[in-house]
């Protein structure tokens, strides 16, 4: 998707399934700590008493002005949804092989949206982030150490992150990468 210009005010992003294990309310306790240029957008669906609780964190943080949550939106639609932002959230939390080695979808996304990313310190996401110089890696999953990483973003790093995610969008997607999946499946 063509890249707007990044403003000065910074639009933080999630989207995927709102659930308690996906690291919603580690955002929403973190905003609080953000300097007053970012502010963060959760797309996705969520079971109704879930999402009640979220507005309540969102009313009881005093964040209403800088958090929100958005209903889920179309597949073709979640791309350029993401495009809007600036930043891409992934906080996976791991504790089990699979979580810990997992890339999910919500990774790639991003990058196609060309979005600068921030992902917990997970072997698989935290080394294609790192290599791919994508962004940056949360230390620790803690509301201070996200608001540490996001205040830490400045415009231009943010502007570089994305476009290196163009970039790298080219690579990592299906027309590129198809090839070494059907070798794999034939092999």
């Amino acid at each position: 998707v063509p890249a707007h210009p990044t403003g000065e005010r910074l639009l933080v992003h999630h989207h995927g399934a709102l659930a308690p294990e996906r690291g919603i309310e580690l955002m929403l306790r973190s905003v609080p700590l953000w300097e007053p240029r970012f502010s963060l957008r959760i797309v996705g669906p969520a079971e109704e008493a879930y999402r009640r609780r979220l507005h309540g964190m969102i009313a009881e943080l005093g964040i209403g002005d800088r958090a929100r949550l958005e209903p889920a939106v179309p597949p073709d639609r979640m791309i350029p949804v993401a495009a809007e932002a600036d930043i891409g959230l992934m906080l996976t939390v791991g504790g089990t092989p699979q979580l810990d080695h997992s890339l999910p979808n919500k990774l790639f996304e991003y990058v196609m949206a060309g979005l600068a990313l921030v992902v917990t310190d997970l072997p698989d996401a935290a080394g294609l982030v790192r290599a791919r110089d994508l962004g940056r890696v949360l230390p620790a999953p803690t509301p201070e150490a996200l608001a540490g990483v996001v205040n830490g973003l400045d415009r231009e790093a943010v502007a570089e992150y994305r476009r290196r995610a163009l970039e790298v969008a080219r690579d990592l997607c299906w027309e590129a990468e198809s090839a070494v999946f059907l070798d794999l499946c034939t092999a």
